[in-house]
């Protein structure tokens, strides 16, 4: 992708938010999974949810970054297969999220 926003391999993609444009991609993962580093701060978010390629999901895509050009804001977000409920239906769809700090830092450094 242009001004090197996205990068990867086959298995995986790389999202660098590091500069204000807005932009908004979706991608396959076949294990579910996204992590995004937030180096200023030395903080990982990582989010994992069960994936079927071979349903349909919204937006085409079961994973996708959105990164807001004018505002401090940045989405992740995570599709189950699409689905169509009947009054009273409900799915059940987990997703796992987790935030570790990359380094080690003492309590004044925290963000």
């Amino acid at each position: 992708m242009e001004d090197g926003i996205i990068d990867g391999t086959a298995c995986s993609a790389h999202v660098h938010c590091h500069i204000a444009k807005e932009f908004k991609c979706g991608f396959q993962s076949e294990r579910g999974e996204i992590e995004v580093e937030f180096t200023d701060w030395n903080v990982r978010y990582a989010r994992r949810s069960e994936v079927d390629a071979t349903r349909a999901h919204a937006h085409a895509h079961p994973l996708e970054v959105f990164n807001a050009a004018q505002l401090p804001y940045f989405e992740v977000e995570t599709h189950s297969p699409l689905q169509t409920l009947a009054p009273g239906d409900f799915i059940h769809y987990v997703i796992h999220e987790r935030v570790e700090f990359t380094q080690l830092l003492g309590p004044s450094a925290r963000p």
